[in-house]
């Protein structure tokens, strides 16, 4: 929200180019967040047996945890520290 504030008054096409980019990925991170938040009370119902499994869903979200890259790499741990 803060980059969203500081970009508005900006009249450099370039940083005009940014706040594009930047909202469009504020825009994708929200529907991520809401999508993970369907997920997150869908399981919860299953767990509280509110709603039958699915073993189709849960295939599905297997494969999405599989394709989620391996942050404990410790060249990636490294570059992340490094200022």
């Amino acid at each position: 929200m803060g980059v969203e504030h500081l970009l508005r008054d900006v009249k450099d096409t370039t940083i005009s180019t940014l706040a594009t980019e930047v909202n469009a990925k504020l825009t994708a991170l929200k529907g991520l967040d809401a999508r993970l938040r369907d997920i997150k009370i869908y399981i919860d119902l299953v767990v509280d047996g509110k709603l039958p499994l699915n073993r189709k869903i849960l295939y599905h979200l297997q494969d999405v945890f599989n394709l989620l890259p391996n942050l404990n790499v410790p060249d990636l741990i490294k570059a992340f520290a490094e200022k």
